[in-house]
């Protein structure tokens, strides 16, 4: 039964379209437009908690001592990489010296050498010298002496925006309700062999991050070290992104940019097809946590006691725990968000792309069907 009830009171979310059915063509987008972090005065919202939240800070004096002076981006797709990457890129301060030695005289890298969007342990180690990771047919260079740099977003947000523009298949995806019901609607995620549901997904991209956080980065990957990595909040690099970047640029012993001369990326972080939609980062910051509410009271009972158990079993409740995502009771806030809005009106949030939305060749939904089509079996 699907648990409507606190909605009924405000608005019912039956039939809604969480998905905004595809447009052809492309219109003509503007270029990427910053503005000065002097007029940033949004919050983070208290769901969060404080902020920034950011895992493996406490490593960053070790990389100091090994001279680690690259960065690399890494997060799942629809979490906000591109958004990371332009603006540690824009507002790092990178001695001059360290940058001359890399391409476009800049060492922050768009993506981790091995895919931004592949999983942590993705290929293996051809010998201990060889420093290279196997990754699809070709052998690229491993990042252990790089910081990758991951973005995490709140599960229930990445959920729908997967839905909204998915860059791998997902089956038994209903556009008029998905990511409901979660335990039908699945996916192959990159690497993965064997189709997962979205929380699974989510939990075990992550948990390879989180728990890599408690390895020896002395220890050569071949031996079990852990990989040099910051985990970064999405909703801090929406709402406190001066902040956030200062602690990421300082982890590797640089300066950031402050005040009038911070640069943050206002527009949507990425243009092409697919993108045409996407809200920039006030429109986003607006409206996160009425979408989260609605969100929320869109999943039943079933789904959310899925859910739960997924994060239990995949051992992701330390991850929820430190980034302050508790999606298992919206409570009151459900109700002052929600109150007084009509069934359009939340239809049209729900359907609205997030600032992040944006990471990678998204999927045409002929691409999806025929997908579906010769994979007809989970």
């Amino acid at each position: 039964m699907m648990n409507f009830f606190v909605v009924f009171c405000l608005v019912s979310t039956e039939g809604l379209r969480l998905v905004a059915p595809p447009e052809s063509g492309q219109p003509t987008l503007p270029p990427l437009t910053y503005v000065s972090a002097t007029k940033d005065t949004a919050e983070l919202p208290r769901i969060y908690g404080e902020g920034p939240q950011i895992l493996g800070l406490q490593n960053c004096a070790a990389y100091r001592e090994q001279n680690l002076n690259t960065m690399e981006i890494a997060g799942m797709p629809n979490s906000g990489t591109n958004a990371l990457w332009r603006t540690l890129f824009n507002n790092c301060i990178v001695p001059n010296e360290i940058a001359s030695k890399y391409p476009e005289n800049h060492n922050i890298q768009w993506q981790a050498s091995f895919g931004k969007h592949q999983y942590l342990h993705t290929g293996k180690v051809e010998n201990k010298d060889s420093g290279m990771r196997y990754y699809g047919k070709h052998w690229r260079p491993m990042s252990k002496e790089k910081l990758i740099v991951t973005l995490v977003k709140d599960p229930v947000q990445w959920m729908a925006s997967s839905c909204r523009m998915s860059y791998f298949p997902l089956f038994n995806r209903n556009t008029d309700t998905c990511p409901s019901p979660v335990s039908q609607v699945t996916g192959q995620y990159f690497a993965d062999s064997t189709r997962k549901t979205l929380p699974k997904m989510w939990a075990d991209y992550y948990g390879e991050y989180f728990q890599n956080n408690d390895r020896d980065i002395t220890i050569s990957n071949r031996r079990g070290g852990g990989q040099p990595a910051l985990m970064v909040r999405f909703e801090d690099l929406l709402f406190k992104p001066e902040e956030t970047v200062a602690q990421v640029c300082g982890c590797l012993g640089y300066e950031s940019k402050r005040g009038e001369d911070f640069q943050i990326l206002e527009s949507a972080s990425k243009w092409g097809p697919g993108h045409e939609k996407a809200s920039n980062r006030t429109q986003t910051q607006e409206q996160y946590t009425l979408k989260r509410s609605a969100l929320l009271a869109h999943l039943s009972n079933e789904d959310k006691e899925l859910m739960k158990k997924t994060f239990e079993e995949s051992n992701a409740d330390p991850i929820l725990k430190k980034f302050h995502y508790d999606w298992s009771n919206p409570g009151l806030a459900l109700y002052k968000t929600l109150n007084g809005k009509s069934k359009a009106e939340i239809e049209q949030l729900l359907a609205s792309q997030d600032w992040g939305d944006e990471d990678g060749e998204r999927l045409s939904d002929q691409e999806m069907s025929n997908q579906e089509m010769s994979n007809p079996t989970q």
